[in-house]
């Protein structure tokens, strides 16, 4: 299944990781489309996105 953001290794001091850089809005629309309420978004150095279930 194609996934949206971009993906990569990433080469750190303690290791290498993979990695996938999202856009916060579409990263809180994908939350929302599995059935979650979003109720905050985090922009800071890493996107947070904070939701409850909803029903």
């Amino acid at each position: 299944m194609q996934r949206p953001g971009a993906a990569g290794w990433l080469d750190e001091p303690d290791g290498r990781r993979w990695y996938t850089v999202w856009d916060p809005d579409e990263f809180a629309g994908v939350v929302a489309s599995t059935g979650f309420v979003v109720d905050g978004v985090d922009r800071g150095p890493y996107v947070e996105v904070w939701a409850t279930r909803s029903g």
